[in-house]
């Protein structure tokens, strides 16, 4: 994702040469995950991904993309990167800005902005179980429209939501893990 971050297509050669691992540990790693690769096998989108989606996340004028609302609230703190993340309200289309440091959000417009959350996840399809189910809403009203035919997920404010992937994180990382 530190790679992904600068907004280019990376190569697997930089990946192996930053990891120092072998070359199918890498493939199958990225292929566990459902990484995003262009037609020249660079990776394109790992979570932070070069590929459209509805979730933009912006970095020193760089514009990328986020898999989901998760990845875009945790991805300042685990990139140490102030982000401008901008996405949809998938109900009324209504634009959800956000501005997040590594340390806390600094602007939600609207203020009334929540996430949807999975309550359970299949960690062999991260990104068809979680992600898929995991959006910015300008309301709890529009959050609970969008939900009611999705009895596996809730909500939460989104301030909320960026504090508790945030200590997900920190304790992972402290315990030697990445989330």
């Amino acid at each position: 994702m530190q790679l992904l971050s600068y907004g280019y297509p990376v190569s697997p050669g930089k990946i192996l040469k930053q990891l120092q691992v072998p070359p199918d540990e890498v493939t199958s790693i990225l292929n566990k995950f459902g990484a995003e690769f262009d037609q020249e096998g660079n990776i394109l989108g790992l979570g932070l991904t070069l590929v459209t989606t509805p979730h933009v996340y912006e970095v020193n004028g760089r514009k990328m993309y986020t898999w989901c609302a998760g990845d875009a609230l945790v991805f300042p703190v685990i990139l140490k990167q102030t982000a401008s993340i901008e996405s949809s309200d998938p109900v009324t289309g209504e634009k959800i800005q956000m501005s997040v440091t590594p340390d806390r959000v600094e602007k939600i417009e609207p203020e009334s902005a929540v996430v949807s959350f999975i309550k359970s996840i299949d960690l062999t399809d991260v990104r068809g179980t979680f992600c898929n189910y995991v959006n910015f809403f300008s309301s709890s009203e529009t959050a609970t429209e969008w939900i009611a035919e999705r009895p596996n997920v809730t909500f939460y404010p989104a301030s909320n939501v960026y504090q508790a992937l945030k200590h997900i994180h920190l304790n992972k990382y402290h315990t030697g893990f990445i989330l």
